[in-house]
């Protein structure tokens, strides 16, 4: 009492509260304001009212100042508007609907309620709640709401539009402003119905599509199995009811599971061989792929799973087929080759190099030189052959190459195309073999058969001449006969000497021994500059010359006699290159001189030197013995080839 405002307020509330009087005094009146006072480190709010005092005449004569204190009020006011702040805040941001009602008109709806049902907020305000429930769903409603049942409950909603929708509605009761409110959450639930749908839909086309793949199917969350199809049943020797609920990797073989988790963590995507385990415990070769999926709401793995057993099977045959191949194509001598449809060699066996003569690898970087190393005369007909091959027809063509050695070798090629399923050519394949040996010995033999159809001729031409002449000169039939059958015998031994050597040429020494031998080693004596050779010709002539004085000497000179001697000398002149064969006899019977008429052992003697090989004879008819020069060139008709 007694106290100064200031001694008695705050200083920074001092002149209010003096102003605050003074508009009390001034009005005459009760006036009333809010005031806030510090209260230690907080403050405190006041309701101030000011009821004026009067004197006896009725003037203000002061003032009656009385505080509340509303500072609880005031903090339970804040809250509330900061809780309606949220509120509003929250309603606003919500995808769920929010309605308030009391049961016989909406009060108060959110901007997501209107969105929901496709109405502004001010044409939903005031109606019945009921309007936006689908009419079948109505009683439903109002039977739940006699029940307070809370929910959540799915029904059916109407849109301002008319169209029906599927809404999840929930209900909670408050009291507001001392009444009875329902605040309604609602959820439209049409997408969710349709992901459903979907869903559904997805794991239906994922069951038909387990149940028509040939390949295994696997789902599982990395525990355990989830789901399995038929395939993968059947190629684990299980049922699907023993499989799902099984460790993940229940079907994977022990050695392979490092390997797969490997796979697993890397991320990869793409297939992989492994080995799996079959519910029996056998194991097989399986191709596997897998990747993260999402089944029935959750993260899981799916993987294929595809037996390998037969494609195994087949690769193991197919290498021991290519095994046998390449054993075959490289222990032959013939020369495997495989080309595609452009002519492209793919393989090539070791023989080439021996029968072309270079390196294969040639050959393989540049296919063209099949074709350059052809002899120029066989290319057309050659390319025409294997055109034709790469259209499907068979080959089969003799050819010439000429090797980087510059030597000519003979080729017979015989190929053959190679089809796919569908029956086009691919590829072809051939053998090549090298047949010059064979070639030479065809045109060996064809010069043979020249030659013995030549020597036929001749022989036949000699035969003729000796019997004619024999005949000529034979007094009686028989002695025509055993001169026919001596000369003819003489013929045929120098034919023997030839034969022996194959035609190809003849030995001098040896038709001497040959013609001799029969009288005995002592009473002849051979001289020479070692053996000579002669070609046919002029063996058979040279041989007919020494069977006629073999023969003469027998009968009438050296030979006819056990004292007789028969000496024969040859040699080889150099200038003109010749040979000279000197027949001399000596002790026999005393020659009388010169036949008075030559027989035909003197003309066959005569003839066939000069005549055959281009020489001459001379005979010298001396007391002592027979002597006989003989001399014919040595040039092509008279030697064997080199």
């Amino acid at each position: 009492m007694g106290r100064r405002d200031d001694e008695l307020w705050p200083a920074d509330a001092v002149a209010d509260l003096i102003a605050f009087k003074q508009a009390a005094l001034g009005a005459g009146r009760p006036t009333a304001t809010e005031v806030t006072l510090p209260d230690g480190s907080s403050s405190r709010s006041f309701d101030m009212r000011a009821e004026p005092l009067r004197n006896g005449d009725g003037r203000v004569a002061g003032l009656t100042i009385t505080m509340i204190d509303i500072t609880a009020r005031r903090e339970a006011e804040r809250l509330a508007a900061e809780s309606a702040d949220r509120t509003r805040a929250l309603l606003a941001v919500m995808r769920e609907g929010m309605v308030l009602h009391d049961g016989e008109r909406i009060i108060d709806v959110n901007d997501a309620l209107c969105r929901i049902f496709g109405a502004p907020r001010e044409e939903v305000i005031g109606r019945d709640p009921l309007t936006f429930v689908a009419p079948d769903d109505r009683a439903f409603v109002l039977a739940q709401t006699a029940a307070q049942a809370r929910g959540p409950d799915r029904i059916r909603g109407c849109r301002a539009d008319g169209t029906v929708f599927p809404m999840e509605v929930q209900v909670e009761r408050i009291v507001h402003g001392g009444s009875i409110l329902r605040a309604v959450l609602v959820r439209d639930l049409t997408a969710q119905y349709a992901s459903e749908v979907a869903l559904r839909e997805s794991e239906a086309r994922y069951r038909a599509l387990a149940a028509a793949t040939r390949e295994g199917v696997i789902i599982h969350d990395g525990q355990q199995i989830v789901e399995v199809n038929d395939a993968f049943c059947t190629l684990h020797g299980t049922t699907r009811d023993e499989a799902v609920g099984r460790p993940a990797y229940a079907f994977i073989a022990p050695e392979a599971l490092p390997q797969m988790l490997a796979v697993i963590a890397a991320g990869t995507l793409t297939a992989y061989e492994t080995v799996a385990r079959r519910a029996d415990g056998t194991t097989f070769p399986i191709e596997a792929a897998g990747q993260p999926i999402v089944y029935r709401g959750r993260l899981m793995r799916v993987a294929t799973v595809r037996d390998l057993s037969e494609r195994k099977r087949a690769e193991a045959a197919l290498r021991d087929s290519e095994e046998r191949f390449r054993g075959f194509a490289e222990a032959t001598q013939d020369v495997l080759w495989i080309a595609d449809t452009s002519a492209r060699l793919e393989y090539l066996s070791p023989a080439y190099e021996t029968v072309w003569g270079e390196p294969r690898a040639l050959m393989m970087a540049d296919s063209r030189r099949w074709m350059e190393l052809l002899h120029p005369d066989d290319r057309e007909r050659v390319a025409n052959a294997y055109t034709a091959t790469m259209k499907g027809e068979p080959l089969e063509v003799e050819y010439r190459i000429l090797r980087p050695d510059g030597a000519l070798r003979w080729i017979r090629d015989i190929g053959f195309p190679i089809r796919d399923a569908d029956g086009r050519v691919r590829r072809v394949a051939g053998l090549a073999r090298d047949v010059t040996r064979h070639k030479q010995a065809e045109e060996h033999q064809h010069l043979l058969l020249g030659e013995l159809n030549h020597r036929v001729k001749n022989t036949l031409a000699t035969v003729q001449s000796i019997a004619r002449q024999t005949l000529r000169y034979a007094p009686s039939a028989e002695v025509f006969q055993e001169r026919f059958e001596d000369r003819l015998l003489a013929l045929s031994q120098t034919h023997n000497l030839l034969t022996q050597e194959n035609w190809r040429h003849g030995s001098l020494l040896a038709l001497l021994k040959q013609e001799l031998s029969p009288y005995g080693k002592g009473r002849y004596q051979l001289e020479g500059t070692g053996d000579v050779r002669l070609a046919p010709r002029a063996l058979v002539a040279l041989g007919m010359a020494i069977h006629e004085l073999t023969t003469n000497a027998a009968k009438h000179g050296a030979l006819s006699r056990e004292a007789g001697r028969l000496a024969v000398r040859w040699r080889i002149e150099t200038d003109p290159r010749g040979l000279v064969l000197e027949w001399e006899e000596s002790g026999g019977p005393a020659v009388a001189g010169a036949p008075s008429r030559h027989g035909f052992g003197s003309r066959l003697l005569e003839r066939g030197i000069t005549a055959e090989l281009g020489g001459s004879v001379a005979l010298d008819y001396a007391p002592e013995g027979l002597r006989a020069r003989i001399a014919f060139p040595l040039d092509e008709a008279t030697l064997p080839p080199a």
